[in-house]
Formats: structure tokens, sequence, C-alpha cells
């Protein structure tokens, strides 16, 4: 061989190992990516679950105080029992959708989630939230069925979840008695439309155009889920979150066109 055509393979092969290595790097930031992805959705969960079980415990102890104090009436403690067996109910269905969440990104598997059966068992889990809040959410399955790209299923309930979180603080900021709506759309094949839309207070016109970007929030008050006087202060991280969730699936997140009776639509369409 040559000693120009040996400096060509030498060269040649160096070009290969150099593509093989910029191509192992970049499937390992992609992966780290991902897992940045989850665990921001896993945080937006935590963060609730915890709220819920420290309201979960404080409720349960002003029950088990009624069952243990003298001088209670058979019908008290008997009530208080039922309070604290509808406790314990609540903590197990919350217990149950965490640790399926948690089961499934363990297998560190992105796949088509049945974006209907996660609605459900994330409405669900929320009962006792939207009850104590005053909100119906209503779970509408237009059509054929409805798969999600490939993703993890915290990613889609971490959607859920601060799409939900933002439309009580609307409704309790509107003050009237809330209604949530997931409609659940194919548009065409390989192409899905998930809208969430509530009938809170609306959002602001100068936030629209930057509702996804960091640091930009729609509440100013404080205390999320506090009590039922209290609406949350946003970190503004939350929408950045959901966009990034979604845009990594392959998919879009805007401000749409609300339907009769509701004031905000958020539309998600798998692209």
């Amino acid at each position: 061989m040559s000693p120009a055509m040996n400096a060509a393979l030498q060269s040649a092969t160096a070009s290969a190992e150099e593509v093989a290595r910029r191509a192992t790097e970049s499937d390992a930031l992609l992966k780290e990516i991902d897992l940045l992805r989850v665990l921001a959705s896993m945080g937006l969960a935590i963060g609730q679950f915890t709220h819920e079980f420290s309201t979960l415990s404080g409720a349960m102890r002003a029950s088990l105080t009624v069952l243990l104090e003298a001088g209670r009436s058979e019908k008290e403690r008997s009530e208080a029992a039922s309070a604290i067996r509808g406790l314990l109910d609540q903590a197990r269905d919350f217990t149950g959708l965490f640790r399926s969440m948690t089961e499934d990104n363990s297998l560190r598997e992105r796949k088509p989630l049945d974006v209907y059966g996660v609605a459900t068992s994330f409405r669900a889990a929320m009962r006792a939230v939207l009850e104590r809040n005053g909100v119906e959410m209503e779970i509408r399955d237009e059509g054929a069925e409805v798969l999600s790209p490939p993703m993890h299923r915290s990613e889609l309930f971490a959607v859920l979840l601060n799409f939900t979180t933002n439309s009580v603080k609307a409704i309790k900021r509107a003050g009237r008695s809330g209604r949530i709506l997931v409609r659940l759309t194919s548009v065409s094949q390989g192409c899905t439309k998930i809208e969430f839309a509530d009938n809170g207070d609306g959002i602001a016109p100068e936030v629209a155009d930057t509702l996804f970007e960091p640091f930009v929030t729609t509440t100013a008050a404080k205390g999320a889920f506090g009590t039922d006087d209290e609406m949350a202060a946003g970190s503004g991280l939350g929408l950045a979150i959901v966009r990034d969730i979604v845009v990594g699936a392959g998919g879009t997140v805007a401000v749409g066109q609300a339907p009769a009776f509701y004031v905000t639509c958020l539309v998600l369409l798998r692209q």
C-alpha cells in the first residue's frame, strides 16, 4: 500500500472513530436529558404528595382525638372511625399511584400510554383535592383510543398535575364552583390532541405569549392548596417543565380556544 493510501486509510479510520465517539456522547447526553425530565416531573408530583399527606395526617390526628377522647358519644366515635377509614383510603390511592409511577420509571423505558387510563387514575388519586376545593373534573374521550407519544407515566402525570393545580388556583380566584374539562381526541393517524380547560379567571394577556417560559407565573397569592382560602404563589417553573416534557415527547403545548362555558384551554398536540 502506498504512503498516500495508508495516510488516507488512517485518516478515514480516525474520522470513523471520532464519529462513533461523538455518537456515544450524544446518546449519553440524550439519556441524561431524559433523566432530568423524569426527575423534574417526579419533583412536581412529590411536592403535591407531600402536601396531601400533611393534610391527611392533620385530619387523621383530629379524628383520632375524637375517637380516644373521654366523654365522646358513640355516634361521634363512629363518625371519627369512618373518617379515619376514608383518610386511609385516600392515602392508599396516593401511594398506589406514586408506586406505579416510580416502578415505570425504574424500567427506564418510554412507551405510548393510554391517556384516558392515566387521566382517570390521576382523577381518582386527586379526588380529595378536587372535592376539598369544590371542583369537578370531567374526562371526555371523543373518538378512538388516544395514545400519547412514547413517554414515562410520571411525565404525563406531571403534566396533568401542573394543569390541575393551576386550574384550581384560577377557579378559587374567580370565586365560583369549579369545572375542569380534559378532552381527548385522535386528530389523525399518529396524532392526538389533549385539551385541558377550566372555568377559572383565565390567563392574563400579558403572560399568554410567554406562559411556558421559565419563571413566568400566573399566580401571586400564597400557600399551594394550603387552605381553602389560600392559593399558591407559582415558582414559574411548573409550566416550563410541562413544555420540556411535551417537546421532549415530540409534541407542542400552547394556549388554545376554550370550549363553551370555559375560559382557559391548554392544548397538547403530538407531532
